[in-house]
C-alpha cells in the first residue's frame, strides 16, 4: 500500500516520521533530564536540611537521654531540639509539610504539629529507622519522606543510634516543577511538530509539483501534442530536467515541421519531373 502511494505523500510519510520521532526522543530527554536536575536539587536541598538538624541535635540527644529520669532536667535539651525543627520548618522549603525528631525508642520527640509530639511511630518504621545508616527516601502516593539517622561515637570507637530526622514534602507542591518541565516541554514538542509537518507538506509539495508537470508533459507529447511547454518552477537538478525536456520538445516540434516541409517539396519535385 505504501509503494502505490503518490511521492508526494511518501516524502511527506518518511520525513515526517523522522522529524516527529526524532523531536520525540529530544522531548523525551530533555524532560528525563530536567526531572533528574530538579530531583538531585531537592535531594541536596533535604540533605543540607537534614545534616544540619543532625548537628544541631546530636550534642542535645545525649543529655536528653542522661536526663530521662528527671523531666524538669529533660525539658532543656527537648527545648532546643524543637526549636531546632521549627527554625528548619520556618526556612520556607517548597513543599515541606512536617519535620520531626524521633528517639531511638521510636517515640516522636518534636514535630511540627505538636498534636503528634509524644506519639510512638509504627513498629515496622521503628525498627527501620533504627537499622538506618544513611540518609534514605520514602516516597508514598502524597510524601515524599527524606529521612537521616543520627549516630555518635563511643569511646571505643563504635556507633551509636541516637535518634532519626524526618522531613515530609508535599508530593504535590515538588512534583509541580517537573510537571511543569514535562508540560512546556511536551508543548514545544507539539508546536514544532506542527511547524515541521506544515513545511515538509510545502517542501514536498514544491518537489513533486515539478515532477507532476513532467509526467504532464510526458502524456501530452505521447498524444502528440508538441506544442506546450511545462512550467519550470525550480532552479535545482528537477528545474534543470524540466528546461531540458522543454527543449527536447521544441526540437521535436521543429524536426517534425521540417519532415512535413521536405515531404511536400518532394512530391512537388517528383510530379514537376514526371510532368514534363
Amino acid at each position: 500500500r505504501f509503494a502505490s502511494l503518490p511521492i508526494r505523500d511518501k516524502l511527506i510519510i518518511i520525513i515526517g516520521v523522522l522529524v516527529i520521532g526524532m523531536l520525540s526522543t529530544l522531548s523525551f530527554t530533555f524532560s528525563q533530564n530536567g526531572k533528574r536536575i530538579l530531583s538531585e536539587r531537592l535531594n541536596q536541598t533535604c540533605q543540607l536540611s537534614l545534616r544540619h538538624v543532625s548537628r544541631t541535635i546530636k550534642d542535645l540527644l545525649p543529655e536528653y537521654y542522661r536526663t530521662e529520669a528527671d523531666l524538669n532536667e529533660r525539658s532543656a535539651p527537648l527545648g532546643q531540639i524543637r526549636q531546632a525543627i521549627l527554625e528548619v520548618y520556618s526556612e520556607g522549603i517548597n513543599g515541606l509539610e512536617y519535620a520531626m525528631v524521633i528517639d531511638r525508642n521510636g517515640v516522636i520527640i518534636a514535630h511540627t504539629n505538636k498534636a503528634l509530639i509524644n506519639t510512638s511511630v509504627a513498629y515496622d518504621d521503628s525498627v527501620l529507622f533504627a537499622s538506618l545508616t544513611d540518609h534514605y527516601v520514602r516516597d508514598t502516593n502524597e510524601t515524599i519522606e527524606h529521612t537521616l539517622p543520627v549516630y555518635a561515637q563511643r569511646a571505643d570507637g563504635s556507633n551509636v543510634h541516637l535518634g532519626t530526622t524526618s522531613l515530609g514534602f508535599s508530593r504535590r507542591i515538588v512534583m509541580a516543577p517537573m510537571r511543569r518541565t514535562t508540560e512546556t516541554t511536551l508543548s514545544a514538542t507539539f508546536i514544532i511538530t506542527i511547524i515541521s509537518v506544515i513545511l515538509i507538506f510545502f517542501v514536498a509539495h514544491r518537489m513533486t509539483r515539478q515532477i507532476e508537470e513532467l509526467g504532464k508533459g510526458v502524456q501530452r507529447v505521447s498524444e502528440g501534442d508538441l506544442k506546450r511547454e511545462i512550467p519550470v518552477l525550480s532552479n535545482d537538478e528537477l528545474g534543470q530536467l524540466a528546461r531540458e525536456f522543454n527543449a527536447m520538445i521544441k526540437h521535436l516540434h521543429e524536426k517534425l515541421y521540417m519532415q512535413k516541409f521536405v515531404s511536400k517539396y518532394t512530391v512537388k519535385m517528383i510530379r514537376d519531373r514526371y510532368s514534363n
